[in-house]
């Protein structure tokens, strides 16, 4: 990658790579026709770029579909071992409930693995931040359940609600 120095902020800044720019002008292609019934492949991808983009060229593939979908304001969506497609504004609504499920998930299944931990041979600090990570966890969890998720959606009107009123929503212990 070519870097060069931003003087403003002193960054670094990257170009893309060429293959990755390759990849952009079809991903763009894609996103600019807004056909949503259309699969670039994998294969096509690869042979675009000169590398494998479900191997080494994952990479590549990742940054265009992320410089994409920020500069055209679209999603795309995988298709399993097909290839990359646009999504329709209706199933674009899923990719929260989709993170909500996953986080929900990795919660509890993290909090199981901290039941493990050997909290008598902590120290007074590791204690007190053990505890912090799983009140935060526990948290995470319950807000991220169908229940908790249908209370929020009742009380939202037009925007998300603010950090404050979502936690009014629920009881305190």
């Amino acid at each position: 990658m070519d870097a060069e120095i931003h003087e403003v902020s002193k960054r670094v800044r990257f170009s893309s790579s060429y293959e990755t720019q390759l990849l952009i002008k079809r991903l763009q292609e894609l996103a600019d026709s807004k056909d949503t019934e259309v699969i670039v492949t994998y294969k096509e991808l690869s042979s675009i770029c000169g590398r494998n983009v479900q191997g080494s060229g994952r990479g590549l593939l990742a940054t265009a579909r992320k410089k994409v979908e920020e500069g055209s304001n679209c999603l795309f969506d995988p298709v399993t071992n097909v290839g990359i497609r646009l999504m329709k504004p209706k199933e674009q609504v899923g990719i929260g409930q989709r993170a909500l499920t996953q986080i929900r998930n990795k919660s509890k299944r993290t909090l199981v693995r901290m039941g493990r931990v050997e909290y008598s041979e902590l120290s007074a600090d590791d204690k007190r931040l053990h505890n912090a990570q799983a009140s935060a966890l526990g948290a995470t969890a319950m807000f991220s359940s169908t229940a908790a998720l249908k209370e929020i959606e009742s009380k939202v009107v037009d925007r998300p609600l603010q950090i404050g009123q979502t936690l009014d929503m629920f009881p305190k212990a």
